[in-house]
């Protein structure tokens, strides 16, 4: 260690004297001298020494100070031990050097004081197996951020060779083989220690411990090494000062956790093969959980069909429950299962001891079952049923509701309700699978009726079923309406009105008649009718235009509503002809009218004649009706000859000829 030499010249301390009344001045002793000579760099926790040289006069005394974190031993001595616990780049020490006159001197000298030396050790057994990987984890001591460097002789060390552990895993071939691990750590100061070890590879020894991964404590779990070797010896060890490993076997041991202890505890087996001397240790973590602790707090005698009565899971473990699961032994628990609570209500039929079952898990997957008993009375008074249907007639096939209310003295009354039909109030027949009412008593039944059908439910109770009153879902029998159209001036419009099964008349019924103009897009009303006992409503109607028509029924309260509309219908007009001689030449005028005599302008019509004697009609004309509507024209004809005009229709006039006139 290279050391260094302070030195330090104090000047005395002035000494006054006070006059002599005589005699020559005496001279003052020198001021002492002193020098520290010690190392530049030491380590924590390692002594170094630290020597004062002093001159002065005889009588010298000494006194070191020094860093806090430092020891110095003996204090008062011109040699001085100093260790330091923690590292600094300057720890100061002090020595003051003092004379018997009262003069002193003082030398100050710093250190650096560097981080411990490290240490390096690796544990692990010198016994590995080809192929096999085996861990060999570092102790390390004295190290502020140590790094790791490690080395082996034959190239066994896979992966990562600069963490605090390393992996072994010799080659088959190297069996038999010494291979040197070296493991060398340096610390932030630069300082660096090493640590040597063989390790001998032996044939591959499979070996594993077999059980369970997770038990409850308070309970024992028996584990087995397997391994293909014979003459094997094996010895037990569990990381757990309160946990026990109990050999039951050669290779078998039972572990056993008290009821207060959870957590993980891994159990090693050391291996021993007596005729290849070779050895092995495996291992294996059983997770324990304290065991869970439920208990079911409620109950008490109930009613059928009537609630009030809660069971309650009470968890007592320290492990708590994450889920909970309820079931009974007979219909008594309506609503959710998977609840803390849960709700009794059996069903109205349901009398004596009833079974309920809670089943309770934790998230480290254990469960317990816990059961209790409920006692369950017949009620001593019926309840009340209620049935309501639609108070408005429905449509055949169409999916109805009816609506069912259980009630046991002012509360909900569960049970089970079967809906029957009738459709004449004598006979009645189950329609659907039975339901179950809500805890509230409440329920929702479907039905499709296609005709008028009595409705009633049965709620079974311990003393029978109670039935309600019936109700009736009227549903409206079809109709059919028909309509025939005679064109005329009037119209003749024929309604009738049947049943739609059976084809009788429907006699009664009002018949609303309406009329759409040829052209337009409203309908408009004719007039309400009553029809007839054939069930025919007759309706004459004047116009001079063409139209549909449409007779409409909308029902009653027992019969549906039909209607049927006419395809286009056309006016008939009037077709008149006259004819005036006057020689050989006759003038005939042809005259086109609507019903209402109104003229039909700008029309075609036909003069045609036949003369006398002949069956034959021949043309004399097409004519266009003028703005009256009329047309002449003029015809030679020397004998008896006969007219008439001829109308051909159109899209809304129908075809029509005059009476015959002879000149």
């Amino acid at each position: 260690m290279r050391t260094r030499k302070l030195l330090v010249t104090a000047v005395a301390a002035a000494l006054v004297s006070p006059a002599l009344p005589a005699g020559p001045a005496t001279a003052a002793d020198a001021a002492p001298t002193v020098s520290v000579t010690g190392p530049e760099v030491a380590s924590a926790y390692a002594s170094f020494t630290l020597t004062a040289d002093a001159q002065g006069s005889d009588g010298l005394t000494y006194a070191w100070t020094g860093d806090p974190a430092c020891w110095l031993w003996p204090a008062d001595g011109a040699e001085v031990s100093v260790s330091c616990s923690e590292p600094s780049p300057a720890a100061s020490f002090t020595v003051t050097v003092s004379q018997v006159d009262g003069q002193s001197a003082t030398a100050t000298v710093t250190v650096r004081i560097r981080q411990a030396a490290p240490s390096a050790y690796f544990y692990g057994s010198t016994i590995v197996h080809a192929g096999e990987p085996s861990v060999v984890q570092s102790m390390v001591g004295n190290a502020d951020q140590p790094t790791y460097a490690w080395t082996d002789t034959r190239g066994w060390v896979t992966g990562d060779r600069t963490d605090a552990s390393v992996t072994l895993n010799p080659p088959t071939a190297d069996v038999g083989q010494t291979s040197d691990l070296t493991l060398t750590v340096t610390n932030a100061d630069g300082q660096s220690a090493s640590h040597t070890m063989s390790f001998l590879a032996y044939a591959p020894f499979p070996a594993t411990i077999t059980g369970a991964t997770s038990t409850v404590s308070g309970s024992t779990e028996a584990l087995t090494v397997v391994t293909a070797r014979e003459n094997v010896t094996v010895s037990w060890y569990a990381e757990s000062y309160e946990c026990t490993l109990t050999p039951t076997t050669d290779r078998g041991a039972d572990l056993s956790c008290p009821d207060s202890f959870s957590g993980d505890v891994t159990v090693h087996a050391y291996l021993y093969d007596q005729d290849t001397y070779d050895s092995k240790t495996v291992t294996h973590t059983v997770a324990v959980s304290a065991p869970l602790r439920v208990t079911i707090a409620g109950g008490g005698p109930a009613t059928a069909g009537k609630g009030g009565v809660t069971l309650t899971a009470v968890d007592a473990s320290s492990t708590p429950a994450v889920s909970w699961a309820w079931s009974a032994n007979r219909n008594c628990l309506p609503g959710a299962r998977d609840a803390r609570t849960v709700a009794v209500q059996c069903l109205g039929d349901v009398t004596g001891p009833v079974t309920v079952t809670l089943t309770a898990a934790s998230e480290d997957g254990q469960h317990t079952v816990e059961t209790t008993t409920v006692e369950v009375a017949a009620p001593t008074v019926a309840p009340t049923v209620t049935l309501t249907g639609p108070a408005t007639p429905v449509k055949a096939g169409t999916p109805t509701g009816l609506t069912v209310g259980a009630n046991l003295a002012g509360a909900g009354f569960r049970a089970t309700v079967t809906l029957q039909s009738s459709t004449n109030g004598t006979t009645w027949t189950p329609v659907g699978a039975a339901a179950t009412t809500s805890a509230a008593g409440a329920l929702t039944l479907t039905v499709t009726p296609t005709v008028s059908t009595r409705y009633r439910v049965l709620v079974a109770t311990a003393a029978g079923p109670v039935a309600s009153a019936p109700v009736t879902v009227v549903v409206p029998v079809a109709t059919r309406t028909t309509l025939t159209a005679t064109p005329g001036n009037p119209a003749v419009l024929r309604a009738r009105v049947v049943d739609a099964k059976t084809g009788g008349p429907v006699a009664g019924a009002r018949v609303t008649v309406t009329v759409k103009r040829y052209g337009a897009t409203q309908w408009t009303t004719i007039g309400t009718y009553t029809t007839d006992a054939q069930g025919v409503a007759t309706v004459r109607y004047s116009t001079d235009r063409a139209g549909y028509y449409q007779a409409t029924y909308a029902g009653s309260a027992v019969l549906a509503g039909s209607s049927a509309t006419t395809a286009l219908v056309k006016a008939v007009p009037k077709a008149a002809v006259s004819a005036t001689r006057s020689g050989s030449t006759v003038t005939v005028t042809a005259r086109l009218t609507a019903g209402s005599g109104a003229a039909v302008a700008a029309t075609s019509v036909t003069v045609q004649y036949r003369a006398y004697g002949s069956n034959t009609w021949r043309t004399v004309k097409t004519l266009s009706t003028s703005a009256t509507g009329s047309a002449v024209v003029k015809h030679s004809a020397r004998s008896k000859t006969s007219y008439r005009v001829v109308f051909g229709g159109s899209t809304t006039l129908s075809a029509v000829a005059s009476a015959v006139v002879t000149r």
